[in-house]
C-alpha cells in the first residue's frame, strides 16, 4: 500500500544552470564556513566560501535566507487557518521552527506518530489499514488524486471524522 508522506519544510532555487539548490543547504553552508573561521580554520573556511561563491552569486545569498523566511510565514498562516485557528501563537512559531530548521534533510520523512507528536492527537487521526474508513478514503484518492487535487476534496475529507 503506498502511503502520503510529509516532509520539512526545505524551499529549494533554481539555478541559471537549471538545477535547484536547498535554501537550508545554504544557510548551513554558511553556519559551517562560520563555525570554520570563528576556531581559527581559516584555510577551510575561506574554502569553503569559494566554492560556495563559484556555486551561488554572493550577492543572491540573501535571498536565500528571505526565502526560508517567507516559506515560515506561509507555513504558519496555513498552520493558523487550518489547524490552529485561534490557538496558542507559540505553538504555531514552533511547529512552523520545527520543520524549517529540525530536520537535517528535506527527504527525511515523518511519519504518522511523529506528525502527532508535532500537532497532537486532536489534529492528526491514525486510521489502521484495516479500518474500512481508510480503504474507502484511499481508494476514492487512489482513483481521484487529481480531481481531488484540484477540487480541493481531500482537505475537507480529511477534516471528517467516520
Amino acid at each position: 500500500m503506498k502511503h502520503l508522506n510529509l516532509g520539512p519544510l526545505d524551499p529549494q532555487l533554481q539555478q541559471p544552470d537549471g538545477s535547484y539548490i536547498s535554501a537550508k543547504s545554504v544557510q548551513s553552508t554558511l553556519e559551517l564556513i562560520k563555525s570554520y573561521l570563528g576556531k581559527g580554520g581559516e584555510k577551510q573556511g575561506l574554502e569553503l566560501a569559494t566554492i560556495l561563491s563559484s556555486r551561488i552569486n554572493p550577492l543572491v545569498l540573501g535571498q536565500y535566507e528571505s526565502t526560508m523566511s517567507v516559506a515560515q510565514e506561509y507555513q504558519k498562516e496555513l498552520l493558523s487557518l487550518r489547524m490552529y485557528t485561534g490557538a496558542d501563537k507559540a505553538k504555531v512559531d514552533e511547529i512552523a521552527k520545527k520543520f524549517a530548521t529540525g530536520y537535517t534533510h528535506h527527504s527525511r520523512v515523518i511519519n504518522c506518530r511523529d506528525a502527532q507528536e508535532i500537532f497532537g492527537t486532536d489534529k492528526v487521526e491514525i486510521l489502521p489499514g484495516s479500518d474500512p474508513s481508510w480503504k474507502i478514503l484511499w481508494q476514492f484518492y487512489s482513483n481521484n488524486k487529481a480531481v481531488a487535487d484540484i477540487a480541493g476534496i481531500m482537505p475537507l475529507l480529511n477534516k471528517s471524522k467516520f
